[in-house]
């Protein structure tokens, strides 16, 4: 499997200050003062919304849908015995 790149994924207006390293890092012109998380990989939103949090990949899928569709080729074999969870605890 090729590694997949992944854009970046920061729920924007959290509560707390912070964003301006990650921006950095990941080499964004970014303004927004509250945007201190980089959700990457996440399969599970922020509390109380239907899909901010999600990674989208590349090709417009959510990651979380195409695991649920396919956990052994996303996760390995040990996930074929229901071992994956996907969805949150809500």
């Amino acid at each position: 499997m090729n590694p997949i790149l992944l854009p970046s994924n920061r729920p924007a207006e959290r509560f707390y200050r912070g964003g301006a390293r990650i921006s950095a890092f990941r080499g964004e012109a970014s303004d927004a003062p509250r945007e201190p998380e980089d959700w990457i990989g996440s399969t599970t939103t922020v509390n109380g919304e239907p899909l901010l949090g999600l990674t989208t990949l590349p090709d417009g899928r959510v990651l979380r849908d195409v695991i649920e569709h396919d956990p052994t080729a996303w996760l390995g074999d040990a996930t074929s015995h229901g071992g994956v969870r996907t969805r949150d605890c809500s």
